[in-house]
């Protein structure tokens, strides 16, 4: 049952990094416009 939790646990951790990669990328192309 522990490795169940831990499977869930990284798809968890996955599902956040996929929903933060374009609040990521969205900011660095800002700082990339106001640095111009």
């Amino acid at each position: 049952m522990n490795h169940k939790n831990m499977k869930t646990d990284r798809c968890i951790v996955i599902c956040f990094d996929v929903e933060l990669m374009p609040l990521k990328v969205t900011s660095r192309q800002k700082s990339k416009i106001s640095g111009d």
